[in-house]
């Protein structure tokens, strides 16, 4: 018997800011996500090489409206779309093979639902188990994001700055808690922005964090 999952009528998530976090979750994240994948306003899960979901951080909670529990063990071939299911299996070799992915993906939690995404995966975030971070709304149509290769390029304030951003802070208050300008944290998001090759700034944390920029 398929896996029945819950969508609820607002699944955003990012539109929300920090406020989404102190909604109550069954579950929060599990073992393989630290507090601050799991304070992070970006949906994420892992998925092992059979395209298992292992771990999924809070924000991936909400945005399913579903517990920790009942997302761990299902399947991303479970959740497609079925327009999406063959492209996926197709696809699945071809990402484990060179390392990272990007694009658009289409989920289906129930017969009656559809949920457009956007996502970015890095393979072998951890041995055998493979990271997606998620943006939703998905980002508008255009080239396609530069995936530079894993090695760290960014910072150590830029680092900082994205990982502030990552837990939903905005540019004052990344300002504040950093002392410096509002200015310079602008100067620092463009930055880092074009050395990751994201055209925005939700582009550029999801990037930032599938690439192990920010620790998780």
């Amino acid at each position: 018997m398929d896996r029945v999952w819950r969508l609820g009528d607002d699944p955003g998530v990012e539109s929300e800011g920090s406020a989404v976090l102190d909604r109550e979750v069954t579950s929060p994240g599990g073992d393989w996500f630290n507090a601050l994948a799991d304070r992070s306003v970006n949906p994420m899960v892992l998925l092992d090489d059979a395209r298992r979901f292992v771990d999924a951080n809070r924000a991936a909670c909400l945005l399913l409206r579903a517990s920790r529990a009942d997302i761990v063990g299902g399947t991303l071939d479970e959740l497609a779309a079925p327009a999406c299911r063959d492209l996926l299996r197709a696809g699945w070799d071809d990402f484990l093979a060179q390392g990272t992915s990007a694009g658009r993906y289409g989920l289906a939690p129930s017969e009656c639902e559809r949920l457009e995404i956007g996502y970015f995966a890095t393979a072998n975030f951890r041995p055998g188990l493979h990271l997606s971070v998620v943006t939703f709304p998905p980002e508008p149509e255009g080239p396609p994001p530069v995936l530079p290769e894993k090695t760290s390029r960014l910072t150590r304030r830029e680092r900082e700055v994205m990982t502030l951003l990552a837990v939903g802070l905005d540019g004052p208050q990344i300002a504040e808690e950093l002392s410096i300008s509002n200015p310079t944290v602008q100067t620092h998001v463009r930055n880092a922005m074009a050395r990751l090759g994201a055209r925005t700034r939700v582009q550029a944390v999801a990037m930032a964090l599938t690439r192990g920029e920010i620790p998780l």
